[in-house]
């Protein structure tokens, strides 16, 4: 019964983030007095280690009501080959020091709503041009500054 309720809000998630009706934000972002559980949760629950990290920097968030919901990127390396695959936990905290619930059935839903956020987040990026206008030398840029 609860899976059925969390393939539809994953569904809704998809299509209100290409509506860009969330405002994501990326994990590392969030502050660890806002939401400790969560930060908490991904130490102890989420075992990493050198096949096996979340992806901090390719992993988001956003606040519903008075909760969040977090899209972890979980990367997986091969020891066997060194390839790499990626699978997704959708964390859900539906107010502050409430448990953390986690959920990584429906990864095709994830991958989607993985790829609508990237979009989210690039919006606005107008390819090829932003590209072309990206890797051209400005006349009257001196040189790159040294850090």
């Amino acid at each position: 019964m609860i899976y059925d309720v969390v393939e539809k809000f994953e569904r809704d998630l998809i299509e209100r983030t290409k509506l860009e009706k969330i405002d994501w934000k990326d994990l590392r972002a969030l502050k660890e007095n806002e939401f400790p559980d969560i930060p908490l949760y991904i130490k102890e629950n989420l075992p990493q280690n050198e096949f096996t990290k979340v992806e901090l920097g390719n992993s988001f968030y956003f606040k519903h009501k008075n909760g969040i919901i977090a899209l972890l990127y979980i990367d997986n390396e091969s020891g066997k080959d060194g390839s790499h695959s990626r699978n997704f936990i959708l964390l859900v905290q539906i107010k502050e020091h409430s448990p953390v619930f986690s959920y990584d059935k429906f990864q095709e839903n994830f991958e989607s709503l993985y790829l609508a956020i990237l979009n989210y987040f690039n919006r606005g990026l107008n390819l090829p041009s932003d590209l072309t206008n990206f890797l051209s030398w400005v006349d009257d840029q001196q040189d790159i500054p040294k850090d």
